[in-house]
């Protein structure tokens, strides 16, 4: 839809100020993230770990006694990961003779379909380890669980326990995500009890009140169904250039003004076993 023409060229910031993207990125979920400058390269890290079941048994022999001499000392691990750097950049352009203009209807769409991008990329794993995609040894895939569409709510009240133990039971999560991808969401949120009248996604909250069940967007996930358990405090999210306006210019020769968008990458590094736990359903 087009607007009445605004006269002068505007800065990036003002043309960001007035741009409102109605999207929500899944990506935008984690807490821990670390944001790299807009440069194509790779960026390799190196995070030092400890082993748990290693740690207890050398706790095991560090008690101190009136005979003890020696001090156990625990040993750390070095794990190693490479964040793929990509970028991907667009522009418009219009002319200055013409008396209507696009260019606000156009920024919240660039940068809305820059954040889709971003968050599909991010979660197929595209070029680096993402959300629903990922080659860490950390990662977990449970087997398929078939699920029944008529299922009482006793038996999904039973498979998100499972998976809320299987978090914890791997390390101890405080804040636990459970991203509802495919058809999950609207199954728990569109069937209700009989004898409350509340739905499933209502009643699965309010049992477990310690995990924040959140919507897996249709833009990046709707082909597969299922839950992703994310233990917040144990994955962190490395990324570059969130989408937005790069620059904004006039060329005075061909008499049009330009807008450039920009749209980065991202990766997804698990800092314990089970950070993430993908468990794929089939609802019969």
């Amino acid at each position: 839809m087009q607007t009445d023409l605004i006269t002068g060229l505007r800065t990036v910031e003002e043309v960001m100020a007035a741009t409102v993207p109605d999207y929500n990125a899944f990506l935008t979920l984690l807490s821990n993230t670390q944001e790299y400058n807009e440069k194509i390269e790779n960026m390799d890290f190196t995070t030092l770990t400890g082993n748990e079941e290693e740690m207890l048994k050398q706790m095991d022999k560090a008690l101190i006694s009136g005979a003890t001499s020696e001090v156990e000392h625990i040993k750390a691990s070095a794990k190693t990961s490479t964040f793929k750097k990509h970028f991907y950049l667009t522009k418009y352009t219009e002319s200055e003779l013409d008396p209507y203009t696009a260019i606000n209807n156009i920024n919240r769409k660039a940068v809305r379909v820059g954040l889709i991008k971003m968050d599909q990329d991010t979660w197929k794993g595209k070029r680096n380890d993402g959300f629903f995609n990922s080659s860490s040894t950390d990662y977990i895939e449970n087997a398929n669980a078939e699920i029944a569409k008529n299922a009482d709510f006793s038996v999904w009240n039973k498979k998100i326990a499972e998976i809320v133990e299987q978090v914890k039971d791997n390390n101890s999560s405080s804040r636990i995500y459970l991203g509802l991808y495919g058809d999950t969401s609207a199954e728990l949120a569109g069937r209700t009890i009989d004898t409350t009248g509340s739905t499933f996604l209502a009643k699965l909250r309010e049992n477990n009140p310690d995990v924040q069940f959140v919507k897996v967007p249709k833009q990046i996930e709707a082909t597969n169904t299922g839950i992703l358990a994310i233990a917040d405090d144990y994955v962190k999210l490395h990324y570059t250039a969130m989408p937005r306006v790069h620059s904004t210019g006039v060329n005075n020769e061909d008499s049009y003004t330009w807008v450039k968008y920009i749209t980065g990458s991202a990766m997804v590094e698990l800092l314990e076993k089970g950070a993430i736990i993908k468990q794929p359903i089939e609802l019969k």
